[in-house]
């Protein structure tokens, strides 16, 4: 599973960076599973004119139940403007099934408590990403229940096509 956020940035401050976010899950099925991990890959433009110095992206995972809540910090490479680093965010866990929420910004203490220093194309207060995890029975039975579907589609199929004949 992958999502893209990008976009241009906001004029406010001197500081100003485009982010785009990658997730991946490793996940025993094809759906993420309460206990499957998310891995992020985050993607830092310097959009703005002046150096980006000193700064630490931070990152927080959590769920609509709460359970899941997980956070890191992450340093920041000195960005020039229009260079970019890669940073690899994870792996985290989920604890529950349901929506979960990605919300990340850049400041000098990489932490959600301070206010953000440097401006982002996301919009303010909303996830970077989000997405739904399943529990662990539900992801095993919906791939399998839609397997069956589909064979019973073609065998019907085939049914009916002999008989025409």
């Amino acid at each position: 599973m992958a999502l893209a956020a990008a976009g241009t940035a906001w004029a406010q401050g001197t500081m100003s960076v485009d982010i785009s976010v990658s997730r991946s899950v490793q996940s025993q099925g094809l759906l993420a599973a309460a206990g499957d991990y998310v891995r992020y890959e985050i993607t830092v433009t310097n959009s703005g004119r002046s150096e980006i110095a000193d700064q630490s992206l931070w990152v927080r995972l959590g769920s609509e139940g709460g359970r899941t809540n997980s956070q890191a910090s992450f340093s920041v490479p000195d960005l020039e403007p229009g260079q970019s680093a890669q940073i690899h965010a994870g792996p985290f866990k989920t604890l529950e099934a349901g929506q979960h929420f990605l919300y990340l910004g850049i400041n000098s203490h990489g932490s959600p408590d301070a206010p953000d220093g440097v401006s982002t194309n996301l919009p303010a207060g909303a996830p970077a990403d989000s997405f739904l995890v399943y529990s662990p029975a539900l992801a095993t039975a919906l791939p399998v229940g839609a397997g069956l579907a589909a064979a019973g589609a073609v065998i019907i199929s085939v049914i009916f096509f002999r008989r025409k004949r």
